[in-house]
């Protein structure tokens, strides 16, 4: 169990870069069971609405302000931006498991959330995939697009949304996604409508062999990243494993870029993707981050989040995997359970084991490290002192310029 110190604000006044000292601070405790992942990080994402923060996540109460009283709070939470007082108003009734996604729709009129729990408040169609008044936290009446998993005995689950143009899209575990009378077979990846949260049938990429982690859209809306812990897309398992472009007009993979090749064969999930004008940024298991051309999707930068002396010993083994990715301007901030150091590769985008780390590349890491969006390159006046165990699982780049770090941070 994680204490009421999983969540904390890195401040910055106007203007200037976030300075690694936190905010007075509030938290979350508790941890929900969860069938689809054992990892103890109460928070895993944020948004932001105004002068609102929401955080959902894994926990059952919330914190009031350094010091203050625990609130009951399942899975979903509202703070003020400025003084970090919950929001009790906001009073969302998520039964059945986390929430894992949280995401405003453009004008502000709704907060997506999606996640493992069964239904919000007990409403058909809820389970995993929900629209609730981002003021009060009530189910939306008038949106619908509930996840379904039929074929298994494990519950459906959302890990990702993003907005793109009309559309939503979701990432996860699940096979079909229903919508009133609409209802569509979509396998672990699809989009639904804004207006009303119906299916889109011709956005269909069929993804096997495993459930996606996280998906973001490419800057000029063309085309869908997606990442996790499958084999194949579209039959596909030299362009679909771990990591595959599929283009936003139909689904299928996009042509001519090169097929994503992880470290190690061993390499499991990836959990976390960024994505700028210039490149795509992919984080995840065996400590890799790996940075990707915006075009070809060539390897362009290799970072280990590790140690020296685990490097020397065994590549495979020693170090932190890579949660999550944010982009804030023209930076990117990656959250890690890495307590050692980064390692750039100082051979490019060459893989393991011929690659080799200079001595001058080993820079601290304490959970959250900064990168240039623009050129990939670490951007060392960051080095923020924080401590946990699993570390940092989301981020968020608030208006005040304050960076939201959340996850298992004590």
């Amino acid at each position: 169990m994680c204490g009421a110190t999983a969540l904390m604000v890195l401040s910055a006044p106007a203007g200037a870069e976030i300075a690694p000292d936190a905010e007075p601070t509030w938290g979350v405790a508790g941890q929900l069971e969860s069938a689809s992942n054992n990892f103890e990080s109460e928070v895993w994402d944020f948004a932001q609405r105004g002068d609102v923060i929401y955080a959902g996540g894994k926990f059952t109460s919330a914190v009031s302000g350094p010091g203050g009283r625990s609130v009951p709070r399942v899975a979903l939470a509202a703070f003020d931006a400025g003084n970090g007082t919950l929001i009790e108003t906001f009073e969302p009734d998520v039964r059945g498991g986390a929430v894992y996604a949280v995401e405003l729709s453009p004008d502000g009129s709704r907060l997506f959330v999606a996640g493992e729990f069964s239904s919000i408040g007990g409403a058909a169609n809820t389970a995993g995939l929900a629209a609730l008044d981002p003021t009060t936290g009530a189910l939306d009446p008038t949106w619908r697009a509930g996840l379904e998993r039929p074929w298994s005995d494990a519950p459906p689950v959302a890990r990702a949304l993003d907005v793109s143009g009309p559309w939503l899209y979701v990432g996860g575990s699940f096979t079909h996604i229903a919508s009133g009378d609409a209802r569509r077979q979509l396998t672990r990846v699809g989009r639904v409508a804004l207006s009303d949260g119906r299916p889109d049938p011709t956005f269909a990429p069929q993804v096997a062999g495993g459930g996606v982690w996280d998906i973001e859209p490419s800057t000029d809306g063309t085309r869908l990243y997606v990442a996790g812990f499958f084999s194949s897309v579209n039959g596909d398992a030299t362009y679909g494993d771990r990591f595959a472009a599929v283009q936003t007009s139909d689904g299928a993979l996009v042509p001519g870029v090169a097929p994503f090749q992880p470290n190690l064969d061993r390499t499991g999930r990836q959990y976390a993707l960024a994505v700028t004008d210039d490149l795509v940024f992919v984080g995840g298991e065996e400590h890799m981050l790996y940075i990707l051309d915006g075009q070809t999707l060539e390897r362009r930068q290799l970072y280990f989040g590790g140690s020296p002396s685990f490097l020397a010993a065994s590549p495979l083994y020693g170090g932190g995997d890579f949660q999550v990715l944010e982009t804030v301007g023209d930076r990117v901030y990656a959250g890690c359970h890495c307590w050692g150091y980064l390692l750039e590769s100082s051979q490019g985008g060459t893989l393991f084991p011929t690659n080799v780390f200079s001595p001058g590349s080993w820079t601290p890491v304490r959970s959250v490290a900064a990168f240039d969006g623009t050129t990939g390159d670490r951007i060392d006046d960051l080095r923020l002192d924080l401590s946990g165990a699993g570390g940092a699982w989301a981020l968020l780049g608030a208006s005040d310029g304050c960076l939201w770090v959340g996850g298992d941070i004590t």
